[in-house]
């Protein structure tokens, strides 16, 4: 994957029902996203680490970690966490198209959780 070292704030909203297990909105309160589409203006730090737009399916967009899962954990799936304009609201909406909080799919499970959860 591409390392990114520049990207566009955004503010990690927390919902009563987080449960990030460990992602990275259980560490961190911001988040960098990055990629093609994305203004490079705020750096990738470890207090706001990298984010990607991901869609889980057409039309529907999250952000996810940028870095992939570790190949003992499944795949990323929501948080309950969202990420929100941290500065920029009119960048924000000329990423996305509007100034709405965007769902962040930081959660993974170890593959024995996800059986047992499955089950």
């Amino acid at each position: 994957m591409t390392e990114h070292t520049h990207g566009m704030r955004g503010q990690i909203i927390y919902s009563p029902y987080s449960s990030p297990n460990g992602g990275l909105s259980q560490k961190a309160q911001q988040v960098t996203i990055v990629g093609p589409d994305i203004p490079a203006v705020d750096p990738v730090a470890s207090n706001a680490p990298a984010v990607i737009v991901a869609e889980t399916m057409p039309g529907y967009t999250v952000l996810r970690p940028a870095e992939d899962p570790a190949p003992d954990r499944t795949s990323y799936m929501a948080s309950g966490n969202y990420v929100a304009p941290a500065v920029n609201g009119i960048a924000w909406r000329g990423v996305f198209g509007h100034y709405g909080a965007i769902p962040l799919h930081d959660r993974t499970e170890s593959w024995a959780e996800y059986q047992q959860m499955s089950d």
